[in-house]
């Protein structure tokens, strides 16, 4: 049996509603004859189940708003433990106790926390702003939430590097937007750039991807001083030139509604020096690469003008410096492998004429391997007479600038990886071995500088950890992940091995007065 005073459980929901009002038990819950007539009436044109929706879509936009606003309060909070991981992270060692480590730990877990609680809550915003948008495609307050919700997530994407996504986030942007945010993703940034020598021009040259490799288009010529170039978001590439000097090329990473400033020293032939590039001074993007291995917490710090050779030393270079050097000291820099255990086995030795000669199939365009710091502070030191300026390894910072340019990308040559971009493991047939410098044309970066993603891993001047040398770059026997410009690695600098080489870099130009360094 059933109960006859309860309405069809088939019946709408706003009709289901009235017929239970019209036969409820208590007369003064029971609507009058009129009121029941015109909500009857108002069921049947549709208008209950209309209120019903906006009124369940109001419901549903106030929960995104509240979302937006936890999402961006997580975002201070994330910020907060990111600094305080950072903080524990540059005082330990990799050595330290576990016990000592567990702070750093903590603060980890909670960055890791408040990532997943705030993606959560984006998530579930989104969710209820796009709900709501379809319960009543007539307020125009949801779609607005929804263009604002993926404007946060094309802000921290773009801030991550994470350019895919980016693209797809800035997608559902415009497809919510009512005009707002199409104003900004439509702005441009502005470039002001002055130099030291008159009647200089730039070259202003738009980063594009070609066959997975950024390539530079020209756009225009311009007189220096640029003053207020307006140029789309994007990388850029400024070669600033003048008679009697050498080009400088001077990459900017131009963001909507930004004005870079910056200023671009010019310097001749000479000052520069054959095989030494010029790295302009500015800021630039560090470390934060999540799939490089051990990279540095992203930061943008400044580094003024530097000079870094072209190329890793080469093996007919080491030779003259070998043989210039007194019998006993030239012993002391022979390159060849030595462990922390094992004896030195030397790869060079010297001939019947009491001179060093590359043994036999060693080509002598090869980078010199084998090498600990010991010998790259000799032979800068040797070069340094000759060059009249002090030169010297270089930091991790400086190698990373030189390797990567300003925009984060993750290899010299854009955000896409290729065996034959560089020398690595799978770039050719056979057994991995070494290759002439400047053999891959593509591992080139912005600046000129040569071969920083394969080829030798190299010393570099920074402290990797108590009693080690931070290492850069990739080497012919490595994977791809080990050729991206931000990873890093560590070695006693005692030890020769015969994947490391190294170059060198100079804070003044040829002839001049030692720089004081600047980070």
């Amino acid at each position: 049996c059933s109960d006859s005073s309860m309405p069809p459980s088939s019946a709408p929901p706003a009709l289901a509603a009235l017929l239970a009002a019209a036969l409820s038990v208590d007369p003064g819950g029971r609507p009058s004859a009129a009121s029941f007539a015109e909500q009857l009436d108002g069921i049947r044109s549709g208008d209950a189940e209309q209120q019903r929706r906006r009124a369940q879509g109001r419901d549903l936009l106030g929960q995104a708003l509240d979302g937006l606003a936890r999402y961006r309060e997580l975002e201070d909070r994330k910020a907060q433990e990111e600094r305080v991981a950072v903080v524990q992270r540059a005082k330990l060692p990799g050595h330290a106790p576990v016990e000592q480590k567990r702070p750093l730990w903590e603060a980890q877990d909670r960055v890791l926390e408040v990532t997943r609680e705030q993606g959560t809550v984006w998530l579930d915003a989104t969710e209820s702003a796009t709900l709501a948008s379809s319960l009543d495609p007539s307020d125009p307050a949801p779609r607005a939430l929804l263009a604002e919700l993926w404007w946060e997530r094309t802000r921290e994407t773009e801030s991550e590097g994470r350019l895919v996504e980016r693209d797809l986030a800035e997608e559902r942007v415009r497809r919510w937007d009512d005009g707002r945010y199409g104003r900004i993703l439509g702005s441009s940034g502005r470039v002001s750039l002055t130099t030291n020598v008159d009647g200089a021009t730039a070259r202003i040259e738009r980063a594009v991807e070609r066959g997975r490799v950024l390539v530079h288009e020209a756009v225009c010529v311009r007189p220096m001083p640029l003053e207020a170039e307006v140029l789309e978001p994007g990388s850029w590439l400024i070669t600033v030139a003048a008679p009697g000097h050498r080009p400088a090329r001077y990459p900017v990473f131009v963001r909507r509604l930004q004005h870079h400033r910056g200023h671009v020293r010019l310097y001749t032939d000479a000052q520069i020096g054959q095989g030494w590039v010029q790295v302009p001074g500015g800021s630039f993007r560090l470390g934060g690469d999540p799939v490089a291995r051990h990279p540095l917490d992203q930061c943008e710090p400044t580094i003024q003008d530097r000079f870094i050779q072209e190329t890793c030393v080469r093996s007919d270079a080491w030779l003259i410096f070998l043989n210039d050097l007194a019998e006993d000291a030239a012993a002391a820099h022979v390159p060849g492998e030595a462990g922390l255990f094992a004896g030195f086995q030397a790869f060079w030795h010297r001939g019947p004429d009491g001179r060093y000669a590359l043994p036999s199939g060693w080509d002598p365009a090869w980078p010199v391997l084998a090498v600990n710091v010991d010998d790259a502070t000799a032979y800068a030191a040797w070069l340094g007479a000759r060059e009249g300026r002090t030169l010297r390894l270089p930091t991790e910072e400086e190698w990373e600038k030189a390797a990567r340019g300003v925009d984060g990308r993750p290899f010299p040559w854009g955000w896409h990886f290729d065996p034959t971009f560089a020398h690595m493991r799978q770039s050719k047939p056979g057994p991995p071995a070494p290759a002439p410098v400047g053999s891959y044309p593509v591992d080139v970066s912005v600046y000129g500088v040569k071969d920083t993603s394969g080829g030798v891993r190299e010393w570099t001047a920074s402290l990797y950890d108590e009693g080690s040398h931070v290492l850069r770059g990739g080497t012919f026997g490595d994977d791809a992940d080990d050729l991206r410009s931000a990873g890093r690695a560590g070695l006693m600098p005692f030890i020769r091995w015969s994947f490391i080489g190294f170059r060198l870099i100079a804070e003044s130009p040829r002839g001049a007065a030692p720089a004081r360094r600047t980070r």
